[in-house]
């Protein structure tokens, strides 16, 4: 008989629901990005910066990518989990902010995994990945609008590409104010392909 308290493959200390290990990951114009542990596993937490999160208009654009990305579900896109009011150290003090809770991909960008001189053979399976994620997405009327470099990852573990950053994408109903053709997404992969970025 096993007996769980000894057991290797959970440690109770650190299966807790509070954030802990919270960490300032980068700084954008108008959001933060943090990574920080629940449960013993790494999460994302994408929120706005204190200066803005009051402010309608930004908190609403939050709150719709948040329900655009929810709604995805893919093994090629980073999973959107949940959005909370949570509580983060920024400069000197802290600040309870609306954050979208995302899959931490340990990875690095599309620019960077190229920079290692990937096979052909690799180089290939990625892109077929990206156009699968980008076929899903375009199924549900819904277009990216920023695939570029940065918002592409590849995972260490298995070389995997991610899709990230779903925060000026739109969907049909939506996208009074712009242009919303899929079109849009596939000339972007175009010009990664002519780029030291490129997959082939």
């Amino acid at each position: 008989m096993i007996d769980s308290s000894s057991s290797a493959f959970i440690d109770p200390s650190t299966f807790s629901s509070e954030w802990s290990d919270i960490e300032l990951l980068q700084v954008r114009s108008r959001n933060l990005l943090f990574t920080a542990t629940r449960y013993g596993r790494r999460f994302l937490l994408k929120t706005l910066r204190p200066e803005h999160a009051d402010l309608t208009e930004y908190r609403l654009l939050h709150e719709k990518e948040f329900r655009l990305a929810f709604s995805l579900n893919h093994p090629n896109i980073a999973a959107t989990y949940s959005y909370e009011e949570i509580v983060l150290p920024y400069g000197t003090a802290s600040y309870k902010l609306p954050c979208i809770v995302q899959e931490y991909v340990d990875g690095i960008t599309l620019g960077e995994w190229t920079q290692t001189s990937p096979s052909q053979n690799l180089r290939i399976r990625l892109l077929a990945q990206l156009l699968d994620a980008l076929e899903y997405v375009h199924s549900l009327q819904l277009v990216h609008h920023d695939l570029k470099p940065g918002n592409i990852l590849v995972t260490r573990n298995g070389q995997n590409l991610k899709l990230i950053d779903f925060g000026l994408s739109d969907t049909d109903d939506n996208a009074a104010n712009r242009d919303n053709d899929p079109r849009e997404d596939i000339k972007s992969i175009g010009k990664l392909a002519d780029r030291p970025t490129r997959f082939h």
